[in-house]
């Protein structure tokens, strides 16, 4: 039973995803991004506890500019949304499943150039596909 057969083809799950974010997104922006989100909560929190004018006053100036910023961040958000929708999918979903393998070579040929893998996993990927 090889991986081609009807059973496991289906609509394209991932490709639709690339070509989707901008290359000026990186990693580094992307973890500001995730610290920021998770500041505006340590502040929220800290806020709710606060006993004092001046402390809630501050917190609320120090949130305010961490919106700001994170205003900032179009970007890395659009592909945080993208991130958070692909982790949402249901894997194991046989429609999902089907979809999947359809466009897995796409996808690994895609992350192979971004990610300078060897041409010896990738030969083997493809052998392992054509069983």
């Amino acid at each position: 039973m090889g991986l081609t057969e009807t059973k496991w083809v289906g609509e394209a799950v991932f490709t639709p995803y690339l070509g989707k974010v901008e290359d000026t997104c990186t990693c580094e922006k992307m973890m500001l991004l995730q610290m920021l989100h998770g500041y505006m909560e340590i502040f929220s929190d800290m806020l709710k506890k606060a006993k004092t004018i001046e402390t809630k006053t501050s917190l609320k100036e120090l949130q305010g500019s961490v919106k700001e910023l994170r205003d900032k961040y179009k970007k890395e958000q659009a592909v945080w949304k993208k991130i958070h929708e692909i982790d949402a999918l249901q894997k194991y979903n046989s429609t999902i499943q089907g979809g999947a393998v359809n466009d897995f070579i796409t996808v690994y040929d895609k992350a192979l150039e971004a990610g300078q893998q060897s041409k010896k996993s990738q030969s083997l990927l493809k052998s392992l596909l054509q069983r």
